[in-house]
């Protein structure tokens, strides 16, 4: 009876508003209306002319009861709000909450063409079409209303492979793998590639994805619901940048990531935004486009931080970090090191990349760490490497006569995963040495490491251009 009533009401009020226009007025007027109602004023008089009666009163509550409830399904919908390529051949696309295998139906046409629907709104609007490298594309639209397609055209050399984290589905389109020979070879290849995550292919592709670094416990990642931080302008001369270049700097960790703590009892957060925003400064009186990914004590995921970098076509990325050795170690290192994106995995690169990376490698496959590399980026990146290792040197040799080149290195810095420019991660100094700790926490030693960073890229431009 309850459910033959509420339909009743809904349809008595939609044809009832068609009749009489009454969707209009009734918006206009709802306040009024109760108001007569609960007072039985003689402002009832004026709905006579809609023939408005008592008996109705409830439908109409029912029926709004109603809209409301709709409203409220309609706000916790799945959406689909943007997707973002990355390396020489991915895509991460982003929904509106955590997605879950049940929101997502996978399907095959043929050998060269798949499809992925979603489960909910493309909030674009418009087609969207990615084209990747030997005539391979990914076309997202909306399919139908609560359906998203995401199209998925290959070739018969390539195919393809996603995974859900979070809010994110990402697709990587490979190149297609030899069969194997025998049941035998193809477990040991299986077990191979679990236990070595992070080994792909020899190719270099130098993409870049975002990453606080730090050798503090692992974070948990930050909610889906929770909007994007955007990149940070803080160049006085405003884009476009009419030929000169754009640097974003990034300052590693932040908010609930402290990253390595010192023996002088200050956060790596810290150190690295002080020198972050000194090097920022320098290079806007030079004449730079100068982001930052954060300016403040903010945390943002590793993913987030080389997106930014992309968003507003960075000509160059730099990560800045300080390192650190594990407690009770007998080691007791110093100086400074320069890292740029490879997969190669000398012991020394995996130990400071093992504080970096949080965890990360175990997130990618072995076929979207290939997609992130591309040689002429990891060329690029080298030479950056090079050039910002040796300004911070140079620099630092004016106030101490030491030897603190720590070399430039490459390793698998998630950090610098998905970046579609020449990227680099600076280890500007160990917080866990007793006397370079002391350093890193003083101002004057962080101008001096900020000057040496915008002598780099200055030297790397002038070579670059």
């Amino acid at each position: 009876m309850i459910k033959s009533f509420f339909i009743e009401s809904i349809l008595f009020f939609c044809l009832y508003s068609k009749k009489h226009n009454i969707i209009e007025f009734f918006s206009k007027n709802i306040l009024n209306f109760i108001e007569s109602i609960l007072q039985d004023s003689k402002k009832i008089l004026s709905f006579k002319k809609y023939k408005i009666i008592e008996s109705n009163i409830i439908k109409y509550i029912i029926f709004l009861l109603f809209l409301s409830i709709i409203s409220n399904l309609n706000a916790n919908a799945l959406k689909i709000v943007g997707s973002v390529p990355f390396g020489s051949s991915s895509l991460r696309i982003e929904a509106s909450k955590n997605l879950t295998k049940k929101d997502i139906s996978v399907h095959k046409l043929n050998e060269t063409t798949a499809f992925i629907d979603i489960s909910g709104t493309w909030t674009p609007k418009n087609k969207k079409e990615y084209n990747f490298p030997n005539n391979t594309q990914i076309v997202i639209a909306q399919n139908k209303p609560g359906r998203v397609r995401v199209l998925i055209t290959l070739t018969a050399k390539t195919e393809y492979e996603h995974y859900l984290k979070n809010q994110y589905l990402y697709i990587a389109i490979k190149e297609k793998t030899p069969p194997k020979t025998t049941q035998k070879l193809s477990t040991s290849k299986n077990q191979a590639a679990k236990t070595q995550p992070q080994k792909t292919d020899s190719k270099p592709t130098a993409k870049t994805t975002p990453k606080p670094a730090t050798t503090a416990p692992k974070v948990a990642p930050k909610p889906a619901s929770k909007k994007s931080p955007s990149p940070i302008l803080v160049s006085k001369a405003k884009p476009p940048a009419n030929g000169r270049k754009i640097v974003i700097l990034d300052p590693g960790h932040g908010g609930k990531d402290c990253g390595t703590a010192g023996v002088a009892q200050m956060c790596e957060k810290t150190i690295v935004l002080s020198v972050a925003k000194l090097a920022a400064a320098e290079l806007d009186k030079r004449g730079y486009i100068v982001y930052m990914t954060r300016n403040s004590d903010v945390f943002i995921e590793l993913q987030r931080r080389t997106e930014m970098a992309n968003e507003i076509h960075a000509d160059l990325f730099i990560s800045i970090h300080a390192n650190s050795m594990p407690k009770g170690t007998s080691k007791q290192p110093k100086g400074v090191e320069t890292y740029f994106l490879s997969t190669a995995r000398s012991e020394r690169a995996v130990n400071v990349a093992a504080n970096e990376n949080q965890g990360m490698a175990t997130e990618y496959s072995p076929t979207m760490i290939a997609s992130f590399l591309t040689s002429n980026r990891i060329i690029a990146s080298n030479k950056l490497g090079m050039d910002v290792q040796a300004g911070i040197l140079k620099q630092v040799k004016t106030m101490y006569n030491e030897n603190l080149d720590g070399g430039v290195r490459e390793g698998p810095f998630w950090v610098l995963v998905g970046a579609l420019m020449p990227s680099v991660l600076v280890e500007i100094g160990y917080n866990s040495h007793p006397e370079e700790a002391i350093r890193l926490k003083d101002s004057k030693y962080q101008a001096l490491i900020a000057k040496g960073i915008a002598n780099g890229i200055e030297s790397y431009v002038q070579k670059n251009p």
